[in-house]
This record gives C-alpha cells, sequence and structure tokens, in this order.
C-alpha cells in the first residue's frame, strides 16, 4: 500500500554506523534507513500505516518502533496543525542536541 503522503521509495541504503549501532533493534535499524531515504531534506511524512506495511507489522508496532527512535534521539518529530507529522533523522544519527 502507497502512502501518497510520501516519495515513492524503490530501495534503501543502510550505512554501516546504522547497522553496526548496538542500542537499535534490527527493525529500528530498518526505520530508520527508510526515514533518512524519504527525508531527502525536507522530511519524512511517511504514516504508521506506510511502516507497518513496509515490515509486515502492526501500525501500533511501527508507532512503538517510531517512539523509541525519537526516545534515543535518532530521530526528530515535528506536528504541524495538530495533525501533519514530520520525521527527520538526527544529525549523523548521533543524539540531538538540546537547545
Amino acid at each position: 500500500m502507497q502512502d501518497t503522503t510520501t516519495n515513492t521509495l524503490e530501495g534503501i541504503w543502510i550505512d554501516i554506523e546504522i547497522l553496526k549501532d548496538e542500542k537499535l533493534s534490527i527493525q529500528e535499524k530498518f526505520i530508520l534507513a527508510i526515514i533518512k531515504a524519504l527525508d531527502k531534506d525536507k522530511g519524512c511524512y511517511a504514516s504508521n500505516r506506510y511502516f507497518a506495511d513496509l515490515l509486515n507489522v502492526t501500525s501500533k508496532r511501527a508507532s512503538d518502533i517510531i517512539r523509541s527512535l525519537i526516545a534515543k534521539e535518532y530521530v526528530v518529530s515535528e506536528i504541524e496543525n495538530f495533525y501533519k507529522r514530520t520525521l527527520r533523522v538526527a544529525a549523523s544519527n548521533e543524539p540531538a542536541e538540546e537547545n
């Protein structure tokens, strides 16, 4: 199922730093790589359902994985108008700095 709010995803590249990161589960690694692939400096607008369909998990599980990436500061989430979520990979896949 294609989410109309995202760019077309033909495949993903997973950086070696992500693959070797022992703090991330395999599902977190995949979602982080997908977010990075879809971002293209404009943000990733993919829904939980989009991630769920790609990884063959429930929307709840996809949401939990994304929340975990946010908590670990690998991903930053911004909400616009109370419903539109934008995901971005934190700089260099390292924890985001506090402002």
